[in-house]
């Protein structure tokens, strides 16, 4: 692929600036680093002493990574805007986790979410399964958010995806296990204000080269982007009103209830309040981010609707499309081609440090801080072992980019990846609040099951599922050099107003069952890793007994189930210790007046 057109327009000034970005992230890292106390509370929790704010922002710079910033843009250009319908399942995923699950976490006081299934199944073995499971699926993901951004970076810049993958994994590493959470939560915090600026001049440029909203929304119509509202219910049909809200609630329900990254910025929030103020301006950050996401995607297919550089062969996958309009567009404009490379690398490492950060607490906490050395070590020593880990993850995490390129399109490989683990992670946490006769047995056949049903399915479908197919694309209008250059390429059958990639595709003919099961939207796997995990619990915990309902602690199940639990929390217990103790000095208060009241010498 030629990108010398594009390459010459990134010039020093975009340098200069994707290095202040660079070297700012640095900065704030090495600030933390010298400036931080040299404890491993304070390393990886950050003294519990942080303001919502830059939480807040740092929960929404883990969510929109590179890979959302390219791959809902590439989204709605090849495909329409029938994702926007997660909008709504995240909204509603991220007020259930902040009404019912998150209250009940934080108040726990828990430092690893690992930590509740070791209290409610009395296991330390299955904490230490899903501690693996979880770890090995944030590892995957690392990979590929390492992968994104390299897409847009080989695309604009003389350099190799391999020179990159080294050069931001390392600059990411460094400052995740030199500063700790503390570096991590106020570098995303500067990251994100970065990623905002860039999508905002990105999608208002793009506006403005359609013709105006107006224009944006006529010319995506024409082309089919706007259909939005497919109300099937097949299980082939990878886009649908009621599948893409589903996912979404599943994938944001898990997200801020049940993931270490969210326990853990949550659980530095001094107060419960704050804790909600938290979910809910992150919230409305990750909302308009994404609506302004889809929106650039149709205004940038409105500018290309009569010539595409998909088909002309100017870029090779619809995530590439995005770094292509920015130099295609705006590379005139010097700086704004740097700005949105600092946009995009400035996702990358927000989502990477979030889980750099996270993968090592789990790990010290529910595995090397249980070991007799580590338990006898002094502060000095563990916190060193926790930046150890942390380095390590970020040296597995650039091999894992390195193979990352073969896993398709970035939102459904993302989601085929990580629903392989995080719906049974998922399926596991459920089991514990919401089925109370679930045991410990139940719970590990529950998650074998799932991980290896999840597993199969996964595996199958990156076989034989195939890639998602794209609406109609069109060279009509392109200019007569590039379209002769195009057609010269193409079968003489093929008609040059309206070369189509792919056929709209309804629910696929399968040629046998088992191909038919392979076909299922990468929509449905969250759903399906948390049932087969839920349901399997279940039986399993049924038929080996069950769980002994006066050996349950209240507080590990939702409150309106509750009341199927017979024994007293350790809550319920000290707070009826306190009224008894009120009480005994009331009383001994009063009879003393009473005495001197009546005339007598107290004893």
């Amino acid at each position: 692929m030629d990108y010398s057109k594009a390459t010459s327009k990134f010039g020093v000034v975009d340098y200069c600036v994707f290095t202040v970005m660079l070297v700012g992230s640095l900065g704030i890292g090495f600030f933390h680093c010298l400036r931080g106390k040299n404890t491993t509370h304070d390393f990886l929790l950050a003294g519990r002493s942080m303001s919502p704010w830059p939480i807040a922002l740092s929960l929404t710079a883990t969510f929109i990574s590179s890979i959302s910033i390219l791959g809902y843009v590439g989204e709605v250009y090849g495909h329409g805007i029938q994702l926007m319908w997660s909008l709504v399942g995240n909204f509603l995923g991220v007020v259930v986790a902040a009404k019912v699950f998150a209250p009940i976490i934080y108040n726990m006081k828990l430092e690893s979410v690992n930590q509740y299934l070791e209290q409610r199944f009395g296991s330390p073995m299955l904490k230490k399964l899903v501690m693996s499971t979880s770890s090995l699926s944030s590892l995957f993901y690392l990979g590929l958010c390492l992968y994104a951004p390299t897409l847009a970076l080989e695309s604009v810049t003389p350099f190799s995806s391999n020179t990159y993958i080294v050069l931001l994994g390392m600059v990411v590493t460094v400052y995740s296990s030199c500063g700790g959470m503390k570096a991590v939560v106020w570098t995303d915090a500067f990251q994100t204000l970065i990623i905002i600026l860039g999508v905002i001049v990105a999608t208002i440029c793009a506006v403005v080269f359609a013709g105006g909203p107006a224009a944006v929304w006529s010319v995506a119509s024409e082309h089919g982007r706007t259909q939005g509202l497919d109300f099937r219910m097949g299980l082939h049909v990878r886009h649908t009103v009621f599948n893409v809200i589903m996912m979404s609630f599943m994938n944001f329900l898990g997200h801020f209830s049940f993931n270490q990254s969210t326990v853990q910025r949550l659980g530095t929030m001094p107060t419960l309040d704050k804790v909600s103020m938290v979910l809910y301006l992150n919230l409305f950050g990750l909302l308009a981010l994404q609506a302004l996401l889809f929106f650039c995607g149709m205004a940038i297919f409105a500018v290309y609707a009569g010539c595409d550089p998909i088909t002309l062969g100017f870029i090779s996958t619809k995530d590439q499309i995005l770094p292509y309009y920015v130099l295609d567009y705006l590379g005139y404009l010097q700086g704004v081609p740097g700005l949105f490379v600092a946009c995009l690398i400035s996702g990358t490492m927000s989502s990477i440090s979030s889980q750099l950060n996270t993968v090592p607490t789990m790990l010290w906490i529910d595995f090397l801080s249980q070991i007799e050395y580590f338990k006898q070590a002094p502060q000095r020593i563990q916190t060193l072992a926790t930046k150890i880990l942390t380095f390590t993850m970020g040296l597995g995490m650039m091999g894992l980019a390195f193979v990352a390129a073969k896993m398709g399109g970035l939102i459904q490989a993302t989601a085929t990846l990580l629903s392989i683990l995080n719906g049974p992670t998922m399926g596991v946490f459920l089991l514990g609040f919401c089925v109370p006769f679930c045991n410990f047995k139940g719970a590990m056949a529950g998650v074998f099951s799932s991980v290896t049903f999840m597993a199969w399915l996964s595996i199958g479908m990156q076989m034989y599922g195939g890639r998602p197919e794209m609406l109609p694309l069109h060279i009509s209008q392109c200019p007569v050099g590039d379209l002769n250059a195009t057609l010269s390429d193409l079968s003489p059958a093929t008609p040059s107003s309206a070369v189509t990639l792919d056929e709209l595709s309804d629910e696929p003919e399968m040629e046998d069952s088992l191909a038919g099961f392979y076909g299922i939207s990468y929509t449905f796997l969250s759903a399906i890793g948390m049932s087969v995990c839920v349901v399997v619990g279940s039986v399993v915990s049924l038929l080996t007994g069950g769980q002994d309902m006066e050996e349950l602690d209240p507080e590990f199940v939702l409150p309106c189930l509750r009341k199927y639990v017979s024994r007293k929390s350790k809550l319920q217990e000290t707070e009826l210790k306190k009224f008894l103790n009120t009480s005994t000095s009331f009383t001994a208060e009063k009879s003393l007046e009473q005495k001197l009241t009546d005339g007598h010498q107290p004893d």
